[in-house]
């Protein structure tokens, strides 16, 4: 997968693409290229068809499809073997907020994992913005003290309606079923659970 001609992350068999471009009637903003190393096969269905068959299903497809985008991306989580980021996607929680609304206030602590579904989140007004894919404090998770919130997290204004996955730490780590430096310890032996 590239955005551009940067190399974003490959994709394993089972996995889906341009749900996104059909969910919002967008053009794609990313690229597929088939690796030169393996045979590669795809199914491919018109948007007319794929409604049909998934009918309300296709945003909880696409929004699955970026929590494992988000994962893969983080420096944190992408250590996690494809059943460990299954099984936490299985139990992150869809939250909506409207534009203007504040997700964490400076001062807050920070207790769970975010991945912004759509729309767009501004840092202090004015500042970082981050969009669809974009996972909030992971690195938080690996701190062992208590952690507050320096900045304000604020939807976009003239931006809508926006959807985040979260999950708190602790509900994270009880559903990997160990301590996080055991699970991170494994980045070296990679394994499916």
């Amino acid at each position: 997968m590239y955005k551009g001609d940067s190399y974003i992350r490959s994709m394993r068999s089972g996995e889906s693409f341009g749900e996104s471009a059909i969910l919002y009637s967008t053009p794609r903003q990313m690229s597929i290229r088939a690796s030169s190393e393996t045979e590669v096969v795809c199914l491919a269905l018109a948007k007319d068809k794929l409604m049909e068959i998934l009918k309300d299903q296709v945003h909880v497809i696409a929004y699955k499809n970026l929590q494992k985008w988000a994962f893969s991306k983080s420096t944190v989580l992408s250590v996690l073997t494809t059943a460990q980021r299954e099984k936490v996607i299985e139990k992150m929680k869809l939250v909506f907020f409207n534009e203007g609304d504040l997700i964490v206030a400076k001062g807050q602590e920070i207790n769970k994992i975010m991945i912004l579904l759509n729309g767009e989140v501004k840092i202090n007004e004015h500042s970082k913005v981050f969009e669809a894919g974009n996972i909030f404090f992971d690195e938080v998770l690996v701190k062992k003290e208590k952690v507050l919130s320096h900045e304000n997290y604020q939807v976009s204004k003239r931006k809508g309606r926006i959807t985040l996955a979260e999950i708190s730490f602790e509900k994270f780590l009880h559903e990997l079923g160990g301590n996080l430096e055991e699970i991170l310890s494994h980045k070296e032996k990679p394994h499916e659970v």
